[in-house]
């Protein structure tokens, strides 16, 4: 019983670092790595992706299989949720030109650093 509590309670505390101390690292690295000066936001969709990852390590066995799918995932809705914005930097002048390399240089870094954070995160937990 006891070692069942002491896994759910290292589960639990996994989750809870890589979700929520995950979103402000990845903001911090990714505000580094592309220069934006943009305020910190509840980023839903990489939340639910470290959160899924970090168990999916935690638990291991079959389930490492379905990382590449929840990174899949969330690369489908980041770029479905930029399409939107694909009609007002079709137009080429300069500055729109630079919003697009930044745009995909942010989602390069949101696709690499966020599974990247909840895989170690996942993986000290699980040691320990």
């Amino acid at each position: 019983m006891l070692q069942a509590n002491y896994f759910t309670v290292r589960c639990f505390a996994a989750v809870l670092i890589s979700a929520f101390g995950g979103l402000f690292f990845a903001y911090y690295i990714k505000k580094k790595l592309t220069e934006t000066s943009a305020g910190l936001h509840l980023d839903i969709p990489g939340i639910a992706e470290r959160t899924l990852i970090t168990l999916f390590t935690f638990i291991g066995g079959p389930y490492l299989w379905f990382i590449p799918l929840v990174i899949l995932m969330k690369g489908a809705v980041l770029m479905f949720g930029l399409s939107g914005l694909a009609g007002l930097l079709s137009r080429e002048e300069p500055s729109l030109a630079y919003q697009r390399v930044k745009l995909k240089s942010s989602l390069a870094v949101d696709l690499i650093l966020s599974p990247a954070i909840a895989v170690l995160i996942g993986i000290l937990f699980r040691s320990y």
